[in-house]
């Protein structure tokens, strides 16, 4: 399950657990709990273990289980509910890098979907977009493809080719062309991705800047700099125009084109990116943020290329010292 998801299935878990979904019998004025309810409470308990680290694994991996029994126990084999539980079941065993119960786990999600919610429907592209993920990261891109390449067609059916949903899947797919090396498949997923971002949203949207920063990212994997280059150029003029000048997004945009002016040399012009961005973090996250940290340490790298072990050592120390206070 994504993190969106989970985090909105154990809200509700969470919520029914404190108490508020009960029913107060109205003639003795107790508190019944009914099945439903134990079943996500049961949920939100497991999801609070995972969150405890390794101590409370096993614990939390048996609770989750208890509640998929419990929910199955009320709805059968067919409930989106019961997807729900199985998908935060999922998510416990990725956190515990169980990769093949992963797998199989949302395979079990994606039968219940289907059965309770039909083979098209906007649920079962979320899961089969979980599905594919995973697999693509166990590198079995055969599979991983068939599922984004369904995923695509269920939102093209649903809302047409011109929607966020299905530029998403566009940019999953892009992802995957990436990881099998197939750089021009890749441009032409993220090519088209934009333009449906552009469509919909006009170009000046964060949506369209971070495609155009996932089209620079792929030229500078191919060592095309001067394209990797206008492509940040473009986002980050996107990005300032949309957030202002001070926003951690522009602070990344500008650390990322910095790292492509290292690579043909222009120190000068990627310090100043670098400590443009430096200046931003500590403005809106913070002076002592490990965002900050880890910018002093990229601002001390290229001081260092340059020659300034002097300034390059100070950045270094200063890092430090954040992220010692911050018990890193």
């Amino acid at each position: 399950m994504s993190w969106l998801h989970n985090l909105a299935f154990f809200g509700l878990c969470l919520f029914t657990a404190l108490g508020s979904a009960p029913l107060l019998a109205e003639e003795k004025g107790e508190v019944k709990e009914t099945p439903l309810d134990k079943a996500q409470a049961l949920m939100a308990k497991a999801l609070e273990l995972n969150g405890q680290g390794k101590e409370k694994a096993a614990e939390a991996l048996a609770t989750a289980r208890e509640s998929v029994a419990a929910f199955e126990k009320i709805y059968g084999d067919g409930h989106p509910d019961l997807a729900g539980a199985i998908e935060s079941l999922s998510s416990i065993l990725c956190d515990q890098g169980d990769k093949a119960g992963v797998v199989a786990t949302l395979e079990r999600a994606l039968a219940v979907r289907e059965k309770c919610q039909g083979a098209e429907h906007p649920d079962v592209a979320g899961t089969l977009d979980q599905l594919a993920g995973h697999l693509k990261e166990q590198a079995e891109y055969a599979g991983a493809e068939k599922h984004y390449q369904r995923a695509l067609a269920i939102r093209e059916k649903l809302h047409g080719k011109a929607h966020p949903d299905v530029a998403s899947s566009l940019e999953n797919l892009a992802g995957l062309a990436r990881a099998r090396a197939q750089h021009s498949e890749a441009k032409k997923s993220y090519e088209a991705a934009m333009a449906v971002r552009e469509k919909v949203f006009g170009h000046d949207h964060p949506d369209v800047a971070r495609t155009l920063m996932d089209l620079a990212s792929l030229a500078g994997e191919r060592a095309l700099y001067p394209e990797a280059r206008k492509d940040y150029e473009a986002a980050l003029q996107i990005l300032e125009k949309v957030h202002g000048k001070d926003h951690p997004e522009v602070a990344a945009c500008l650390e990322a084109l910095a790292g492509v002016l290292k690579t043909q040399a222009a120190f000068e012009e990627a310090q100043k990116h670098l400590e443009r961005a430096l200046a931003i973090r500590q403005k809106v996250q913070g002076a002592e943020s490990p965002e900050v940290a880890e910018a002093m340490k990229s601002l001390a790298e290229l001081l260092r290329t340059r020659g300034n072990e002097t300034g390059a050592k100070k950045l270094e120390e200063q890092a430090e010292a954040i992220n010692k206070k911050a018990g890193k």
